[in-house]
């Protein structure tokens, strides 16, 4: 079984990886769940390329519920360390992407909702709305 990270998907797509993240969430049949982390199966990729819309991947279509696949695939798939110096496995290590970074700021009610009503407005995640008023500010 071929699996591959929502990073590489997206590469292979062109869409963002949080975007592929958010179609795991929102359609059971594209992604699996494991360790905390999206995986997409090739098999699935490949209809979804193929133009099949994301709503009619059948839900749990070949996805069990539980997989077995050994640690060095998951490592692999995901490019992080396997072991510690110590040569245990940290499920720090495991659990961090490093793509991201939490940015947690206080706001007034008024400019949340703003934020909050123009990522609707757009479909689009929160960080996207500042992703793209940092962008303007830049130009």
């Amino acid at each position: 079984m071929t699996l591959f990270s929502p990073a590489a998907v997206a590469e292979k797509t062109g869409f963002n990886a949080e975007t592929i993240r958010e179609w795991c969430r929102a359609h059971p049949g594209f992604g699996i769940r494991l360790g905390g982390r999206w995986l997409i199966k090739q098999d699935t990729l490949d209809l979804v390329l193929a133009g099949i819309p994301l709503e009619d991947l059948p839900v749990g279509f070949d996805t069990p519920k539980c997989v077995s696949v050994p640690l060095n695939i998951i490592t692999d798939v995901m490019d992080i360390p396997l072991t510690t110096n110590a040569g245990q496995i940290d499920g720090r290590t495991l659990r961090k992407t490093g793509r991201t970074e939490q940015l947690a700021t206080r706001v007034t009610p008024e400019f949340k909702k703003r934020i909050y009503d123009i990522a609707e407005r757009e479909g689009i995640m929160i960080v996207e709305v500042l992703e793209r008023a940092a962008d303007a500010l830049e130009l």
